[in-house]
């Protein structure tokens, strides 16, 4: 037992202090840039918390705002945690699994759309889900080797498992650019008020550029990581003082983290008592 605690206690010893944030040793600045990512996190998480109320209160009946909503709030219970508190880069996977769950749920949401309107409900049941569900199975393997090869030390910046995640991503973010190509040539065919024709389009294409930002902000940094050993790990973890550095720190942790989530609490609305909202 004595074994393993001096094991854990030299790995987080060679932990640099933008790894540690505000636990001991306390750097001013690293304390800084945790404090304004988790306050992003935790804001977020209330206006998750308070959309998930108002569904249930309201019982509203889009199974698939659901399935977003508690997937996000596990993804920033787990930032917070990781962030704040645990330093340990195997909560980043798993938030990133389930920052993958909502992108999932949210591209066969629309997908489906898709099919109903083009009436090709057979190409959607024979083709698109059995695409989403390979990469739901990429996404539960990439987990897998995450966790079983991740070790936590200083060099976590370098780790495959960020690729892995980040062309799941990629490739999740081109389906949902193909749906919404077909949605919108299919909104412009549809006699509707020229201002619910704007706000569906706009709703959509805000959602498909959320995550499509996500996902490049995540491939270039973890491409970056790979092929600039010298300063990738200081300039991605924070690890220098400059304003630049904490900006970046702060910019692509919102980007890849919470730019997705923002994006559905502003698209998917709390419904209004008298209607159900599904739509």
């Amino acid at each position: 037992m004595s074994g393993n605690s001096s094991i854990n206690f030299t790995s987080f010893a060679n932990l640099t202090d933008a790894s540690w944030g505000c636990m001991s040793p306390i750097n001013t600045v690293n304390c800084t840039r945790h404090s304004v990512v988790t306050g992003f996190a935790l804001v977020t998480l209330l206006l998750v918390a308070y959309k998930l109320f108002f569904f249930h209160y309201r019982r509203h009946s889009a199974w698939h705002q659901f399935v977003i909503f508690y997937a996000a709030a596990v993804q920033l219970i787990l930032l917070f945690v990781h962030w704040m508190l645990v330093q340990q880069v195997e909560l980043s996977f798993v938030a990133l699994f389930f920052k993958s769950i909502q992108a999932l749920t949210v591209v066969y949401f629309y997908c489906s759309l898709a099919a109903h309107q083009l009436r090709q409900e057979k190409v959607f049941s024979w083709v698109f889900v059995p695409v989403l569900g390979l990469i739901f199975a990429y996404f539960i393997a990439a987990m897998i080797y995450a966790l079983a090869t991740t070790v936590g030390d200083h060099d976590e910046c370098y780790d495959l498992s960020w690729i892995l995640f980040a062309c799941g991503e990629s490739a999740l973010s081109f389906v949902f650019l193909l749906a919404g190509v077909q949605i919108t040539r299919k909104i412009n065919a549809i006699r509707m008020a020229t201002s619910s024709r704007r706000s569906q389009k706009l709703g959509l294409w805000l959602l498909i550029a959320a995550f499509s930002v996500s996902s490049i902000c995540g491939l270039t940094v973890d491409v970056y990581a790979l092929t600039d050993r010298s300063t990738a790990c200081e300039r991605i973890l924070g690890e220098r003082d400059g304003p630049a550095d904490t900006a970046r720190y702060i910019c692509v942790r919102a980007l890849r983290y919470l730019l997705p989530v923002w994006a559905m609490i502003v698209v998917f609305r709390v419904p209004d008592a008298s209607q159900d909202g599904a739509s």
